[in-house]
């Protein structure tokens, strides 16, 4: 009796120490995520999306995500296929962004006055968002023709239709439309860099202190994307340079800092 108290509390003292070392990781973990603010993802962030771009000019396959095209004369072109190792990056992608999301925020500095950095950064977050969402996209195209002709291959191409084309590509748009926008708009709400900002040193935040909502958010997304797409146009409008406006700015409520 006394041998089996005896190893029942060797055992509980061992188990207890385990679990002492254990919170002890978790705590250390912690506090490395606390000093880690969202500024410390930048490089991370250039290392990932110099492999993307790196990846994409010397890959040689088909196509990645969906593509439908109508030519002259009745042509009918219809392309699909994904790649394991595109949907590995998009995997890993996804899961940065998720943790950028959850990073502490860092410090803000003095408005940034220039616009340039605010274009490169739309295009670093428009390479991110495409990578990590197109190669998922893929998978519905690719699933569903492995279903009609029973052969299974990563990408295809056909010039005729099939009954899924059109509901496909439909849907597809649909759900990748309001991927993108909400890829830009949430870290606006939790008062964030987007990642393409991090990348280039500055975020966007609201004039008050107040949180932004996710609808506005959105709105701002939008006129952002006519605002990337005509940024010759961009120095004609109304700004206020000196507290980090330009015309969207303006229309939000928002300034541009610089993180520190």
């Amino acid at each position: 009796m006394r041998r089996w108290l005896g190893r029942g509390w060797r055992g509980s003292v061992e188990g207890l120490n385990r679990w002492s070392d254990s919170a002890l990781a978790v705590h250390r973990v912690h506090r490395v995520w606390c000093v880690m603010n969202v500024k410390y993802f930048r490089w991370p962030l250039w290392i990932v999306v110099a492999s993307l771009v790196y990846w994409g000019e010397t890959r040689t396959g088909g196509t990645l995500g969906i593509s439908q095209s109508y030519a002259t004369g009745g042509h009918y072109r219809f392309e699909g296929g994904t790649d394991p190792d595109a949907i590995i990056a998009a995997v890993i992608l996804i899961t940065i962004y998720v943790l950028f999301l959850f990073a502490p925020l860092a410090k803000i500095g003095a408005p940034m006055t220039g616009l340039s950095r605010r274009f490169v950064a739309f295009w670093l977050d428009f390479i991110i968002s495409i990578g990590a969402l197109v190669p998922l996209v893929g998978i519905a195209p690719v699933l569903l023709e492995w279903r009609r002709t029973g052969i299974f291959t990563w990408t295809f191409t056909r010039d005729f239709s099939a009954p899924y084309d059109s509901w496909l590509s439909m849907s597809l748009a649909i759900v990748g439309l309001p991927a993108i926008i909400l890829y830009f708009a949430l870290p606006l709400v939790r008062r964030l860099p987007t990642p393409g900002s991090c990348m280039m040193g500055y975020q966007i935040v609201p004039d008050d202190e107040d949180v932004m909502t996710l609808w506005k958010a959105s709105k701002r997304v939008c006129f952002g994307f006519i605002a990337a797409c005509g940024a010759y146009f961009v120095s004609f409008r109304p700004s206020d340079k000196k507290r980090g406006k330009f015309w969207l700015d303006l229309k939000f409520g928002t300034h541009a800092v610089i993180l520190e």
